[in-house]
């Protein structure tokens, strides 16, 4: 029962208003399930209001919050004097008397306080407008659409004795939110007889009073008596541990200037989600009070920053509803010549409210990820504080992880993550939007990712997970998994056009549609770019397009995806080091052959998916949904020169090691899984399972030829034409056990059945030196394989902000189909890898990780020039660590910084043989191409210059991303020299329109994107065939400079 008295006086007029408010307030509780009655007898005033005693009665769900945590001051209203609520308006109540002069003040922040009833709870220190306020709010809660809603609707009448700030519904709601949730259950008090009868309803009996011992705030139990004890409530009742938003910092609207001669009073009412980082992440206008007025609300929102609501210790992306109250000049206190969304002379005691609702997140959210401290999730802020060329680059702000380009933009990028040379994705598990991205057994390599379908703009995170500890992660996520979480937030919704062009001839346009009020994760994006390209023979264009919607409400939603990428490129090749030093080429040339000349590639990929997300009543979740792709790749390469003889054409050779690769791949995949509720084992100790499964089809077919560039790419010998027909079917469970609140132990097992069907077209065929009857070419083979594996974690949380975490798991990487023999028992590459470290999080200002790994991995692989693809190097170890920092120390500004250092190492490199008596590879040396240490910083800054400026505000931006690469060992002893690079732009924001300069490689840094070393012959005509190795780079783009403008609609 909630019980309300009016504030400073008892008037009949008062009391009626009393009456009203107790007769709107009982809407703050579930329909059915609340009482609510007035008392003449005041207690503590807040907004004109007092709360006499509060019981909640006979309501379904009850407050998440520990009773710890709706603790205050004794003695004092749940507002202290010169304060500002928070969470709920911008601001939403402000006031220098709402407490009696007699009354005591609250104490220092920072210092426990101690009442009738026990010690107290130290006050927040944080900076705040309102640390009495701003701490976690304990909700009624049910679950609506895929969130879990606290809806509290308030309407009611204000007395205008204590109330200077604000009339508006905010306050109401402020009120209502702090009297049922978080004040009312303390500040119990016995209702006067005049207030029941002025209701005309009887006193409530000792028999539903709460007895001796019993918790104030303990709900009835079904019979109408409280329980005895918390104890004795039923288990039934206790609603998931949620912990709502609170604001940290809170920026004030701005009266519109265009309509202060109008002198009206407007109400917007905002809904804000709010991300796991507290970031406001989106914002839609519910009730509209003009354009002006709805953007000045939208403009505030988006400076806030949050505490993210928490469901059971985890943060997870949050809804709340925030309404601004905009008075003109005039009407403000002490004649105030600027004009702000608070701080008015009421001008009547009717107020019309609005629901105020606060909703949490808990559908794609709940599914537990954190199992290392090589677990990163990389918000916008993060990806977007450096400049990026293009939108894969995004990825190097991921710690360990180096991206780089030798091929051209027709090809995908060179990766290197935590000790693994990936070349082109064989290591490294990508997704986007939950859409694998991997091609197995593709021609120019295992696992071959071109994230380069990526729009950067439309990127809202990155998943990353270094190792393999999770059993949902499957093949090719040796190092780890990386899935790109698309997205555009409220800050960037409407329509986006940004035209760029800069050094090189290079343009670029980006068109992004993202509609104003729908979900985050609903836009369409397309980007254009072409290049003449820094040197020689490096023209090149490419279009992308991202498309995404989410639709439908309630415990089921969907998610539908498309992604397309077109790309046409030359590529310059590789260059041997030697020619370079001895002016034979420059270091941005070709080498002036026309079968160097003749390289380049095309590549198109379409991928689109459709997905289903459920969160149940009791936390239960799932997902499930299919996804179809179709890739074609054409490549055309020479490393090697003028080395290759033909094996079909008798005594050819000389003609230029031109090689074309084809590939075209068609796939089919499924996922699903669900995880159950938590099961309460023990008092100390809940669990929950989840099963889930994967599966893929894929049709490959692929060929490689050498052809010959001066005569019109006449096939001179062909090296493979073959047909995959490859399946994968994935099973895996997880068990997730909170043993008390300290410690977290996950077991899970993941399972893998691959088949392969090859049909080898150019097997056995007879070279032109034996009889033409000696086989039929071709070789028709099926291989098969299991792979299983465990993956353990257990996380120690020695305060809230400190964990320690330990993991173990197994993984695969699959083979290339064409590699494999008849009825073989598929040669998976398995992985073994253990993780200990310890990681620390401060709110959203601070978190650090520290974390040691070691890895081992049975056949590794290494790029081999010669051919153009991955060729076997056997098993390697690698023992390394990582440390990750990001600091918010201001709101304006970021910085993120990460070091990998690790000792790759081979441990029985395959042996010489006689097409190669000396082996490029010896036992214990380094793995080649591996660079030992890995270091990324990026930052940025975004800061108002100028309030106003014309109608706008004038907004600075600046950022930098620096990566340095240490030397890398290379095959036959060489090695590689160090990387710098430092990326830097510099922005201004005028309302709709964005201005920015981008500088990449600042420093003009002359370095190879990727080298080699290997034996090449580019002297045709000198009548000697070298096969002595040498050092091989294709060269890194120098400074180039970028001009962006764009213009938000």
């Amino acid at each position: 029962m909630i019980l309300i008295s009016p504030g400073s006086s008892s008037t009949s007029a008062s009391r009626a208003a009393s009456a009203a408010a107790a007769r709107s307030l009982a809407v703050c509780l579930p329909s059915g399930r609340s009482r609510v009655k007035t008392t003449s007898s005041p207690s503590r005033t807040a907004a004109g209001f007092s709360v006499a005693s509060a019981t909640l009665a006979q309501h379904k769900l009850t407050s998440s919050t520990s009773r710890a945590q709706t603790e205050r001051h004794p003695g004092t209203g749940p507002f202290s004097s010169n304060t500002l609520i928070t969470g709920l308006g911008s601001p939403i109540l402000s006031s220098n008397r709402l407490l009696a002069a007699s009354e005591p003040q609250p104490p220092e922040a920072g210092k426990p306080t101690s009442g009738a009833d026990g010690p107290r709870l130290p006050l927040p220190t944080h900076s705040s407008p309102n640390p009495w306020v701003k701490r976690p709010i304990a909700s009624q809660l049910h679950q609506e659409d895929p969130f879990v809603t606290a809806r509290i609707p308030v309407r009611g009448v204000l007395p205008l004795t204590h109330l200077i700030a604000s009339r508006s519904e905010g306050a109401m709601a402020a009120f209502c939110l702090a009297a049922l949730l978080n004040v009312a259950p303390s500040l119990a008090q016995e209702p006067s007889a005049e207030s029941d009868a002025s209701e005309g309803q009887e006193r409530p009996s000792e028999a539903e009073e709460p007895t001796e011992g019993a918790p104030k705030d303990a709900p009835p139990s079904s019979n109408g008596n409280p329980p005895a004890t918390e104890a004795d409530a039923p288990a039934a009742e206790k609603p998931p541990a949620v912990r709502l938003p609170e604001v940290l910092v809170q920026k004030e609207a701005i009266y519109p200037e265009g309509h202060i001669l109008d002198a009206v009073e407007v109400h917007v009412v905002l809904v804000v989600e709010i991300s796991e980082q507290g970031d406001v992440t989106g914002a839609r206008v519910l009730a509209s009070g003009g354009r002006d007025f709805d953007e000045a609300a939208l403009e505030a929102v988006r400076q806030w920053k949050f505490v993210p609501a928490y469901r059971d210790d985890n943060p997870v992306r949050s809804q709340i509803r925030i309404p601004f109250h905009f008075i003109p000049p005039e009407l403000l206190l002490g004649g105030a010549t600027e004009a702000h969304g608070h701080a008015h002379k009421p001008q009547g005691p009717e107020v019309e409210g609005v629901p105020v609702e606060v909703t949490v997140e808990g559908a794609r959210e709940l599914r537990p990820k954190a199992r290392s401290t090589g677990d990163f999730d990389l918000g916008r802020d993060t990806l977007l504080a450096a400049p990026r060329s293009e939108g894969a680059e995004i990825l190097r702000s991921v710690p360990g992880l180096y991206v780089g380009r030798g091929e051209g933009a027709s090809v995908a990028h060179n990766y290197m993550l935590r000790g693994f040379d990936s070349e082109h994705g064989q290591d490294i598990e990508f997704r986007v939007g939950g859409v694998p991205i991997n091609l197995p057994s593709h021609i120019h390599g295992q696992g071959y990712s071109d994230m380069d379908l990526l729009i950067a703009d439309a990127v809202s995170s990155l998943s990353v997970r270094e190792g393999i500890y999770d059993p949902e992660q499957g093949d090719f996520a040796i190092a780890g998994t990386i899935d790109a979480r698309l997205g555009v937030p409220e800050a960037a919704r409407g329509v986006t056009l940004r035209s760029s062009y800069g050094s090189f001839h290079s343009f670029r346009q980006l068109a992004l549609f993202a509609p104003q009020g729908q979900r985050e994760e609903s836009f369409g994006a397309a980007e254009y770019r072409s290049t003449d390209g820094f040197g020689q023979n490096r023209r090149g264009q490419s279009a992308r397009l991202n498309l995404q919607h989410r639709f439908g409400k309630g415990e089921l939603t969907f998610r539908a995806i498309a992604l397309m990428n077109v790309a046409r490129s030359s590529s310059a090749g590789v260059l041997r080091r030697d020619d370079i030093d001895s002016g034979a080429v420059c270091f941005l040339c070709v080498y002036d052959e026309a079968t160097a000349r003749a390289q380049g590639g095309q590549t198109g990929r379409f991928l689109a998916g459709l997905f289903a997300d459920y969160l149940g009543e009791d936390g239960a979740n799932g997902e499930a949904g299919v996804w179809l792709g179709y890739d074609t790749f054409r490549l055309q390469g020479n490393f090697t020169g003028f080395l290759e003889r033909s094996s079909l054409l008798d005594r050819t050779s000389g003609r230029g090691d031109l090689f074309e690769q084809e590939n075209q791949t068609l796939s089919f995949g499924l996922k699903g899984r669900y995880r159950t509720a938590k099961a309460e084992l023990t008092p100390w100790a809940k669990a929950s399972i989840e099963v889930g499964l994967t599966g893929r089809v894929d049709t490959i077919d692929q060929s490689q030829n050498l052809i010959d560039a001066a005569s019109n790419n006449q096939i001179w010998d062909k090296r493979l034409d073959a047909t995959i027909r490859a399946a994968d079917a994935g099973l895996f469970g997880d068990l997730n056990v909170d043993l008390t609140r300290f410690v977290t132990a996950r077991v899970g097992l993941r399972g893998d059945l691959l088949g392969y069907s090859v049909d080898d077209r150019l097997h056995q065929v007879a070279e032109r030196s034996r009889p033409e009857d000696a086989s039929i070419p071709g070789y028709r083979r099926s291989a098969a394989g299991m792979a299983a594996g465990p993956r353990t974690s257990l996380t120690f949380r020695f305060t809230p902000a400190l964990e320690v975490m330990a993991a173990y798991g197994q993984g695969y990487r699959s083979p290339a189909g064409r590699m494999l023999e008849d009825g073989e028992e598929a040669p998976f590459t398995k992985v073994h890898s253990t993780d200990i470290g310890v990681r620390y999080r401060s709110d959203d200002v601070f978190e650090a990780a520290l974390g040691g790994f070691y890895t081992t991995l049975s056949n590794d692989l290494a790029f081999d020039p010669s051919e153009g693809r991955l060729e076997a190097t056997g098993p390697t170890s690698r023992a390394g660590a990582t440390l990750y920092i990001l600091a918010r120390p201001v709101e304006w500004s970021l910085l993120s910084l990460s070091s990998t250092f690790v000792d790759a190492r081979l441990t029985d490199p395959p042996p010489p043989t006689a097409e190669e008596p000396i082996s490029p590879l010896t036992s214990g040396a380094r793995v080649p191409f591996v660079p030992p240490l890995v270091v990324r910083l990026d930052a940025s800054v975004k800061k108002e210059l100028l309030r106003r400026l014309g109608p706008n505000a004038l907004v600075g931006r600046a950022g930098l991303g620096f990566s340095f690469l240490s030397p890398r060992p290379l095959p036959y002893g060489a090695s590689s020299e160090a990387v710098s690079l430092l990326d830097a732009t510099l922005g201004l924001l005028w309302g709709p329109l964005d201005l920015s300069l981008d500088a990449f490689n600042l420093f003009d840094v002359r370095y190879g994107a990727v080298e080699y070393s290997y034996a090449s012959d580019w002297s045709p005509n000198d009548g000697v065939r070298s096969r002595l190795p040498a050092r091989h780079l294709a060269a890194g783009a120098p400074l180039s400079l970028m001009v962006n403008l764009g213009i938000r609609l």
